[in-house]
């Protein structure tokens, strides 16, 4: 059977086709804010996600048969702290809105994106001195051995 499905990006702004579809990694595409952890930065809200769960109503996706809401592993502003239990609660939160998107805008499920876009998320050490989340304040006085432990 062939492969016939597309990724989809939300936001909670409107492009200038009045649709909250697509988007770029700016702040308001929801998809590049799920690991938003930073304080400064918005938990996504029910507001947030109101206009993409009607648009993805509205689509025939006559020839994509299994269609996925993209999620995108980027913190952004620094490297993820996986000892940070208030940002995760904020993430649980994002997933949980994002989650509620795929399944009321009749989608499939999740498409998650684990690359590491400009910060570190998954590599703890590594031939490049300025992407290793060892280096980081955040894991200053802890181990490699915490850090999967934790997670």
């Amino acid at each position: 059977m062939p492969f016939t499905s597309t990724d989809v990006t939300i936001s909670y702004l409107q492009n200038s086709f009045g649709s909250v579809l697509g988007g770029s990694t700016n702040q308001n595409n929801l998809s590049w804010s799920v690991f938003q952890s930073n304080p400064g930065y918005p938990a996504i809200t029910d507001t947030m996600v109101a206009s993409a769960i009607s648009d993805l109503q509205a689509i025939n996706f006559s020839g994509a048969r299994d269609n996925y809401l993209k999620v995108i592993a980027f913190p952004r502003y620094s490297g993820w702290d996986w000892f940070d239990d208030t940002g995760w609660n904020k993430v649980l939160n994002n997933i949980g809105k994002i989650t509620r998107v795929a399944h009321q805008g009749d989608l499939k499920g999740i498409s998650f994106d684990p690359e590491e876009y400009g910060v570190p998320m998954w590599s703890w050490g590594g031939s490049r001195s300025d992407f290793r989340l060892a280096d980081l304040p955040e894991y200053v006085n802890r181990t490699w051995t915490e850090t999967p432990a934790k997670v």
